[in-house]
């Protein structure tokens, strides 16, 4: 096995990686351009951003209720993947209705997502500092 290649099942990712370069190749070209695109026109690229998670949304709710439904007896949970399922759904849907709303909670959450780093790097306690130590 090639270092620091892990497998999976019987096949290396390396092997597949390499049988399906045309694909990965696809990938990191549309990856540096939707970031030129967004660096250079951030309007369009936060609107592309938002439409891509509303999209994934639908595409990761709709055939989760499918396969609850059609598997509800052997799964273990189903009530909570239908739960998750159709949160899914519901956060696609409102963020097509209002997409406005989905980029001013994404970029509240990326502002918090700075304010929590930027404290962890000053403070090497951070993610100690609410966990009582014991005696």
């Amino acid at each position: 096995m090639a270092m620091g290649v892990e497998a999976y099942g019987n096949v290396e990712v390396g092997d597949v990686l390499a049988r399906n370069w045309p694909v990965v190749a696809l990938r990191g070209i549309a990856a540096v351009l939707f970031g030129l695109i967004t660096m250079l026109q951030p309007g369009i690229g936060l609107s592309a951003l938002v439409l891509l998670f509303a999209a994934y949304a639908l595409a990761d709710g709709i055939p989760g209720v499918v396969l609850v439904i059609r598997h509800r007896r052997q799964e273990r949970h189903p009530v909570a993947m239908l739960i998750g399922s159709l949160l899914s759904i519901a956060a696609g849907l409102v963020t097509f209705a209002l997409p406005g709303l989905t980029a001013l909670s994404l970029s509240f959450l990326m502002a918090m997502k700075a304010v929590e780093v930027a404290a962890r790097r000053h403070n090497p306690e951070y993610p100690n500092a609410a966990v009582p130590q014991a005696a």
